[in-house]
């Protein structure tokens, strides 16, 4: 969640998303890209790799949120999930909602601590920009029904797939999405970090980089020229 403004006239759903991201791709001239997606953003580029096969050549996923599992809210989004009004947006922004975010902040870094600076901004985020939160959390459960939907489809993908996720990954656990998304793509390359946690872009970012830069390496030669590049699709917690 940032400062971005949701699509006019639509909710932001992965399907949405996947359309604006291509219009994007073909607005920069770009004919063949990999995608390089973290945790929600896994989800978008899988679902955008399924509906545009021919302007995709890799995916890197990096503790990809994949399959449907059993609902649970976690606050603050399970309160900014209603389209309410003042009432609820009182609930959501006083004094013990702080705590709340911070408890969900210490679950995606854990174990690792969670950086100072990054907890200031994201309280200052999630407490002064209702608005968003509420984009946010639309966003975040309207994808539930899209990773039902895409399941059975993800063995169509023919495309190089790299997956790498923490051990210690509280919030998209490892066993029910990337392990259960590397069965499902035979062809798939798991890498999974031991004593690592959900927010791999900070706490593993050499890991992630390398990652990232190893699959580039080993991309067929008629992609490596100014007309193949990364595209990172992904969301702050």
């Amino acid at each position: 969640m940032a400062y971005s403004d949701p699509p006019a006239n639509a909710v932001a759903t992965p399907h949405v998303q996947a359309r604006l991201l291509h219009g994007l791709l073909q607005q920069l001239g770009i004919e063949k890209a990999s995608l390089v997606g973290h945790s929600w953003g896994g989800l978008l580029a899988l679902l955008y790799a399924l509906e545009y096969p021919d302007e995709v050549s890799g995916l890197v996923l990096l503790a990809p949120g994949s399959m449907r599992r059993k609902p649970r809210l976690r606050a603050p989004l399970s309160a900014a999930r209603s389209p309410s009004g003042r009432s609820d947006r009182h609930r959501l922004y006083d004094a013990p909602q702080g705590m709340l975010i911070r408890a969900n902040l210490a679950e995606a870094f854990a174990p690792d601590p969670v950086p100072i600076d990054y907890a200031k901004m994201a309280q200052a985020l999630w407490l002064r920009r209702p608005r968003q939160t509420k984009v946010f959390a639309r966003e975040k459960y309207g994808g539930r029904p899209v990773m039902r939907a895409l399941a059975a489809r993800y063995p169509d993908l023919r495309l190089p797939v790299l997956l790498v996720t923490g051990e210690a990954d509280r919030v998209v656990s490892p066993e029910q999405h990337a392990l259960r998304l590397h069965r499902a793509i035979p062809h798939s390359e798991l890498r999974t970090l031991v004593g690592a946690g959900h927010e791999l872009l900070h706490t593993r970012p050499e890991a992630a980089v390398d990652a990232i830069a190893r699959f580039w390496a080993r991309r067929p030669r008629p992609y490596m020229d100014s007309d193949f590049r990364f595209l990172f699709t992904g969301r702050s917690s």
